[in-house]
């Protein structure tokens, strides 16, 4: 026997399947998610936590009346059958994902790509290959590094560059003898 609601049918169990036959007729009806999901919302915003986060982010303490009137709309969606309410809840989280968004579509410092580059799935350079022979993913696939074949050495900058930083790692690093 399912314990969740959604399991038989497929969607997910953050997504509100009450009254669904009323719930097809409502546009992006999809982003109604389960009241929990809002209470949760509600008590996390309020927690001493997260206003000392929203403190050092904005500055002040976020106002948190728009979550407890998203849970009530809910329950008035999923006791009654409200519609408004639904189309309430589903205009908030419009806004909240417009919010979280405004820095991505805001963003006028990288020119965005509309295409991969020509370049992206070039096989990597043999040296890079042969260093990767003790990793723990080769360990895990049991890939002998002698099947691949390597043409070249690795570059003399990277051993030096290497040599470098273990070196200054070695004579910075903490010493701690326990006895």
């Amino acid at each position: 026997m399912s314990t969740n609601k959604g399991e038989e049918s497929g969607v997910p169990d953050s997504v509100n399947t009450d009254h669904a036959e009323i719930l097809q007729t409502i546009p992006d009806s999809w982003m109604l998610r389960e009241c929990e999901s809002y209470q949760k919302e509600m008590k996390s915003c309020s927690k001493l936590k997260s206003r000392f986060y929203q403190f050092y982010v904005d500055g002040k303490a976020e106002d948190c009346t728009h979550w407890e009137k998203s849970f009530d709309d809910c329950k008035a969606w999923t006791r009654y059958a409200d519609v408004e309410a639904a189309n309430r809840v589903i205009a908030a989280e419009k806004e909240r994902i417009k919010k979280r968004l405004l820095g991505h579509y805001g963003n006028n410092v990288w020119e965005k790509r509309k295409t991969p580059p020509e370049d992206w799935n070039v096989p990597l350079p043999d040296w890079f290959i042969k260093r990767q022979k003790n990793s723990n993913i080769w360990k895990y696939m049991g890939v002998e590094i002698e099947d691949v074949k390597v043409k070249e050495e690795e570059p003399d900058w990277l051993g030096e560059k290497l040599t470098s930083v273990t070196t200054t790692v070695a004579a910075n690093a903490p010493s701690c003898s326990i006895l």
